[in-house]
């Protein structure tokens, strides 16, 4: 006890002595408040950890790794099925079930270019539109002119039909071949309704003859630029196109007689 006393001399009672770093401590809170000492907490070191960043792996491959060294870099496929009159994204070869042999592009009847099918169709309908106009205003006294125009759009789509027919027909004559039915299809709207047009642009009954001269001039010129074919086949796709003309109007005027014919019968009585 007595050292004790020494020890403590100089301070007062109940008083807590500095911590390690220099800023003092509170009072002892236990119930007597003399003798009771909290522990010391340990330093903090302040010096920072090293990050630990994770080491490169060798084995992992390499960003060419898969790159072909024998890729053909000269030719662009697309380009090449284009040339050959293949729709892009139409699957070719062994990835299309079956293998087709490649056709010279001097064999196609139908080649790529000279506008796509939307371009072409809006041509079209745009020229289909102004003959239908003109086949109203052109329209006889007494006849419904919406009629008349609507008949016309109507014939349009379905010498645009027939027009496709004497492609088809044309390329089996000429050894060709015919693929891309769409694009036939859209070359041959605007040469039809380019015919119509020239044909309405007659705006009265002496001008037929010039009408129709413009009507076969347009048509002509379309389809030779259209096609890129040369002169003799495109006369022979006109031709071709002329009898199916003929042929179904025959088949109208039959129909049409038919009818007639059935009405004028008398009515049988039972």
């Amino acid at each position: 006890m007595g050292q004790d006393s020494t020890s403590n001399q100089g301070q007062p009672s109940g008083s807590v002595p500095p911590a390690s770093g220099g800023a003092p401590l509170p009072e002892a809170c236990g119930p007597e408040g003399d003798g009771v000492q909290p522990y010391e907490l340990a330093p903090v070191d302040s010096t920072p950890s090293p990050i630990s960043s994770p080491k490169p792996q060798i084995v992992k491959p390499g960003l060419l790794a898969d790159f072909d060294e024998d890729a053909d870099f000269d030719h662009d496929p697309e380009v090449e099925q284009a040339k050959k009159g293949i729709l892009p994204g139409t699957k070719t070869g062994a990835n299309s079930g079956e293998a087709k042999a490649p056709i010279d592009p001097s064999r196609l009847m139908v080649l790529p270019g000279r506008g796509d099918l939307k371009t072409l169709a809006i041509v079209g309908g745009v020229a289909a539109l102004i003959a239908a106009i003109g086949a109203a205003f052109n329209a006889a006294d007494g006849r419904n002119r919406f009629f008349v125009a609507i008949s016309l759009v109507f014939d349009i789509a379905m010498h645009t039909i027939t027009g496709v027919g004497a492609i088809g027909l044309a390329a089996a004559m000429l050894g060709k071949v015919l693929r891309n039915f769409e694009l036939a299809g859209a070359r041959m709207l605007v040469a039809t309704a380019l015919f119509a047009l020239g044909f309405q642009l007659n705006f009265n009954a002496s001008a037929h003859i010039l009408g129709l001269a413009l009507a076969v001039g347009s048509y002509f010129l379309a389809v030779w630029f259209l096609f890129r074919l040369k002169s003799q086949d495109t006369i022979v796709v006109s031709a071709f196109h002329f009898a199916l003309f003929i042929l179904l109007y025959l088949y109208q005027w039959v129909a049409v007689w038919a009818a007639s014919a059935a009405k004028a019968l008398p009515a049988t009585g039972g």
